[in-house]
């Protein structure tokens, strides 16, 4: 029951946002048909502005103008126009504006009227009109024999109930969309939008209703696990390498038993040592003595070891042969 009430609320907030937006639609379109083109070009901008109503949601501006050729006209608009620009413009007559206002639900506040001596000339106030009035009213009153230049105030604001016609800004070929975008306001856009989220809010959980079959979400659905609760298996290993089997080998008689190359292994190839050649007429070096005792040691005195014997030199005498009997030998 809950959600058919919020699914209503959801069908009345859409007919409160498109209701007026067709009804803006329909009142530029009336305009464009029954409107006037003229040039408007914008004076001195009034001090006093004020707040549209019923909803304050654009600040009015008054302006003095000269509607084009030579009509001296007070404007005022819900845009800052900039003075002494000109802008095109769509005006209703007397006789069709009083139908503009039953046709348009929103407020028709750009209008415009001849101007009056009672409407006065604007005054334009100090950049610092602000900051000097709070000075003075903290310093208080000054003695009675000093003359206070007497300050600029600002206007009253003109009279609005004298009658006034309605007008967009608008040229002869500006299509609906540029009009309204042209004359709308941020406050309006905001209130536009704050209503499409409301609806897209509303409607969402309007919308999920016992008997409309809506996609789950991730925590809703059967296989759903929570990462917290979930299983990491660790990688498989590595296959196992093929084992070499040791054979003993058939070799000759009285020669170790070598082992069996395995199949399909090729023999490790051949590693040539480096070798230098010697100069030609270089010595081939002495190897050092076997019994590891040198002679060439280079310190002194050499002492021999203990076990270490000097060869014995032995003189042996040649024997001469006896003399021959034949005097020619």
């Amino acid at each position: 029951m809950k959600k058919i009430f919020w699914l209503l609320v959801t069908l009345a907030l859409i007919a409160a946002i498109a209701a007026p937006v067709w009804n803006t639609w329909k009142a530029t379109e009336f305009f464009i048909e029954h409107g006037r083109d003229a040039t408007l070009k914008v004076g001195s901008k009034y001090n006093a502005s004020r707040w549209a109503t019923p909803l304050p949601l654009k600040k009015l501006h008054s302006f003095t103008g000269v509607l084009l050729p030579d009509h001296a006209v007070l404007i005022e608009s819900d845009q800052d126009l900039k003075s002494g620009e000109e802008y095109f413009v769509q005006f209703l007559t007397r006789d069709v504006a009083e139908g503009s206002h039953a046709i348009s639900w929103r407020p028709l506040v750009n209008t415009i009227r001849l101007k009056s001596e009672a409407d006065g000339t604007p005054v334009r106030l100090a950049d610092t009109d602000l900051m000097d009035r709070a000075v003075e009213k903290a310093m208080g009153p000054v003695g009675p024999m000093v003359y206070v230049k007497p300050r600029v105030v600002a206007e009253a604001a003109p009279d609005h109930e004298k009658p006034k016609v309605p007008f967009i800004l608008a040229g002869a070929n500006d299509t609906v969309i540029e009009i309204l975008w042209n004359n709308s306001t941020f406050g309006e856009w905001l209130v536009l939008g704050i209503g499409l989220v409301l609806l897209n809010v509303i409607g969402a959980y309007a919308l999920s209703l016992p008997w409309i079959q809506r996609r789950k979400s991730g925590t809703e659905r059967a296989d759903f696990v929570h990462p917290a609760m979930r299983r990491i298996d660790a990688d498989a290993p590595d296959e196992a390498s093929s084992r070499l089997v040791l054979k003993r080998g058939t070799g000759t008689e009285g020669s170790p038993a070598s082992p069996a190359t395995p199949p399909n292994s090729a023999p490790p190839p051949e590693v040539k040592k480096k070798t230098i050649a010697m100069p030609a007429k270089s010595k081939a070096p002495e190897s050092p003595r076997r019994d590891g005792h040198d002679s060439r040691a280079t310190t002194s005195p050499f002492v021999p070891p203990a076990n270490f014997s000097e060869p014995e030199l032995k003189l042996k005498r040649r024997d001469t042969p006896p003399p021959s009997d034949n005097p020619e030998a």
